[in-house]
């Protein structure tokens, strides 16, 4: 930004930039409390400095030229930052791996066959080099709606959210199969890099039945992930689905370490997919024999029939649905 705040030439994102970070937790109703889509795609901060735009990502790298079509946030006034996100939709809906192909065809990748990207702009840091974070939530979006309608172009949206209703909101956002919500306090103040309950993530979690094909071993007695399978449909038959890695409290790993370690196996049940990339670690997995079985909740499975960020809920036990 100005000369006193830093410049958007930096090669990384100094922490007074760094996005906020919020706190997960259940759906809510709550007259205190935005609540807004939360959308699936990459974070992004987005500077206006010097006649350009600069977009990192929340780890500082820049995204700037992979989104082409988002250069029209140029026309947001010199000394603009926003936080936002960057989604590309698929039949309405934001589509995380559409998003992420996007990304990582890198620069230019805006041609006939790309989806067009979009940036939904849900906060306002700073404006004409002065900085806002101190505001109330509500004050900061209120001049960031102004700024991005003055914006005018399809590409830039401002995300839009209700007061109160937070449980309503988040069934209906789950019945659209999207990714959840989020909960911001409406008097809360934009705190840069630090994670705060006055903000709190509401994800919409799928759960599915798993068979336990086998483990990646740590060093002593016990394990780094599970590697499972389940159903894309009921009766479409199994496949293998991930690793999952969380989710484990003390007593479930002390019992899942005994019962791999006694039905090691040589084989896998079911053939590998010959096209998984090296940090699936296959050559790794340890084997077991076909009777444990688990709930693993994810956000979605994607197309390629992988649970994307999955958890760990508990092991199934004989007798049970």
């Amino acid at each position: 930004m100005s000369a006193g705040a830093g410049t958007i030439a930096a090669t990384s994102l100094p922490a007074r930039f760094a996005p906020m970070l919020a706190t997960a937790g259940p759906p809510f109703d709550s007259d205190r409390h935005l609540f807004e889509v939360k959308w699936d795609g990459i974070r992004a901060v987005t500077m206006v400095d010097r006649g350009r735009v600069r977009m990192l990502s929340r780890r500082g790298i820049d995204l700037t030229g992979n989104y082409p079509e988002l250069a029209v946030l140029e026309r947001l006034p010199p000394g603009t930052m926003v936080d936002g996100e960057i989604v590309v939709l698929n039949e309405g809906r934001p589509d995380f791996e559409f998003v992420l192909r996007r990304d990582r065809r890198g620069p230019g990748a805006a041609d006939g066959d790309a989806r067009p990207a979009a940036y939904l702009a849900f906060d306002l840091t700073y404006l004409g080099y002065e900085p806002t974070m101190e505001l109330p939530l509500t004050e900061r979006r209120a001049r960031l709606a102004e700024l991005v309608e003055a914006c005018g172009t399809g590409h830039v949206a401002f995300s839009e959210g209700i007061v109160g209703a937070g449980m309503r909101f988040y069934r209906e956002v789950c019945e659209r199969a999207m990714e959840g919500v989020m909960a911001k306090r409406l008097d809360s103040r934009y705190l840069p890099g630090r994670r705060s309950d006055a903000w709190v993530k509401i994800k919409r979690r799928i759960s599915y039945h798993c068979l336990v094909l086998g483990f990646i071993d740590k060093e002593g007695r016990d394990f780094q992930s599970l590697a499972v399978a389940t159903e894309r449909a009921p009766g479409a038959g199994l496949h293998y689905a991930g690793r999952v890695g969380t989710g484990f409290d003390a007593a479930e790993r002390g019992e899942l370490n005994d019962l791999l370690r006694r039905h090691r196996c040589a084989e896998p049940l079911l053939p590998m997919p010959a096209d998984r990339s090296a940090r699936d670690q296959l050559d790794q997995v340890s084997w077991v024999e076909p009777v444990l079985f688990c709930v693993v909740s994810c956000v979605e499975m994607t197309a390629g029939g992988m649970l994307r960020a999955p958890v760990f809920e508990r092991l199934v036990r004989e007798g049970e649905d």
